[in-house]
């Protein structure tokens, strides 16, 4: 079994599905609704993506969902992915209308996979900043980040670690 079909085995990707009409209450940040979202959050989704391209942008939605995102194909150079910008990164956070806090004090985890052949040099989309270390990825390793919202409209992304797939 290959550690990625184990992962895929360990993260579920849901731990327990919000019902439709419920709304985490904002102000009770301790409450089980909110609690069982922000679970849910942490949940790691492995998303495969083949490219050949140099240059790619990762969407809201594949930053804050997937946890993992693995590249995969021959870009037959350097593949710059930008992010997208602060504001849509911060509405894919959610939960609910309540969205993150803004202060440093909440974070999201995301995994950069490189199976291309080329190294992968992250840079960020308006409103983005990237945090100090390592923010390429070379090729046959991974990187971990933290995307931390630091105020309305600005993310950091900060690097966290390392190591080879």
């Amino acid at each position: 079994m290959k550690l990625k079909d184990l992962q895929r085995f360990l993260s579920p990707g849901v731990v327990w599905n919000i019902p439709p009409g419920y709304t985490p209450d904002g102000q009770a940040m301790m409450g089980i609704l909110q609690a069982l979202q922000l679970l849910n959050d942490y949940c790691y989704n492995y998303l495969a993506i083949s490219s050949t391209a140099t240059t790619q942008t990762a969407t809201a939605a594949q930053l804050v969902s997937s946890g993992i995102l693995n590249f995969t194909g021959t870009t037959g150079g350097t593949m710059t992915l930008t992010t997208d910008t602060a504001t849509n990164i911060i509405a894919a956070m959610g939960p609910g209308t309540s969205g993150p806090p803004l202060n440093s004090s909440y974070a999201e985890p995301l995994r950069i996979m490189n199976n291309t052949g080329s190294s992968i040099t992250l840079a960020p989309g308006s409103g983005v900043s990237l945090g100090t270390g390592t923010t390429s990825v070379a090729s046959g390793s991974w990187r971990e980040y933290m995307i931390i919202p630091t105020g309305v409209g600005a993310i950091t992304i900060q690097t966290i670690g390392g190591g080879t797939v």
